[in-house]
């Protein structure tokens, strides 16, 4: 219950004026969204979405309104917009909380043509202040077999009230990398990432 209150709290904030709010109704919406400023929303209504390949981009240009303003993109139902086919999703910018959606199954990380590592989700280099809130990832199996569920670049995010379960795979990659590089675009300050209250499942390693 409190994974769904925190969610509730997210989705409850005034709109902002002159801020938009956007509906996705499936995979083609979604791939298909504009830049973003401080406020808007981007609602996913109920269903299932199939490849999701977007990079979503804010153009809040300053940290106060990363954490006071943010974009929000979550589904209307907590876990009633389901991801079933392999997807890559990147939160550029500040201020973007992702939020309540379902990866099934039937997704998993889009297959990068290398042997580089891939992902589903990815905080991009220099990003600030993103939040990830009760997303579940359970048995995400279809497409590439090696790279990580999330990958964290940038600072100050939050991956809080999640599910990450059943990454079982042939060659073990962590299902949450933190990019820890010293300096990254000029930058060499304290990353700040916080994890809390997530799940993470029984895992089985070969």
């Amino acid at each position: 219950m409190e994974k769904i209150r925190m969610f509730l709290c997210l989705s409850a904030i005034a709109a902002t004026a002159g801020a938009d709010t956007l509906w996705v109704t499936n995979a083609a919406d979604f791939n298909a969204l504009p830049t973003l400023n401080a406020g808007d929303r981007v609602v996913l209504l109920d269903g299932d979405y199939g490849t999701l390949n977007k990079t979503l981009y804010s153009s809040i240009a300053d940290d106060a309104t990363a954490q006071t303003n943010p974009v929000l993109v979550y589904a209307k139902t907590p876990g009633g917009a389901r991801i079933t086919a392999p997807s890559k999703i990147v939160l550029s910018g500040r201020g973007i909380v992702l939020a309540g959606l379902d990866f099934t199954e039937t997704s998993g990380m889009i297959d990068n043509g290398s042997d580089s590592a891939t992902y589903m989700i990815r905080l991009a280099s220099n990003s600030r202040y993103m939040v990830l809130n009760n997303l579940r990832l359970k048995g995400c199996a279809a497409g590439d077999n090696y790279g990580n569920w999330v990958q964290v670049y940038g600072f100050n995010h939050r991956i809080e009230y999640c599910t990450f379960e059943g990454k079982d795979e042939p060659i073990a990659n962590a299902t949450i990398a933190l990019k820890g590089y010293v300096s990254e675009a000029g930058v060499s300050v304290p990353r700040n990432h916080v994890i809390r209250r997530c799940w993470f499942g029984p895992r089985e390693i070969s």
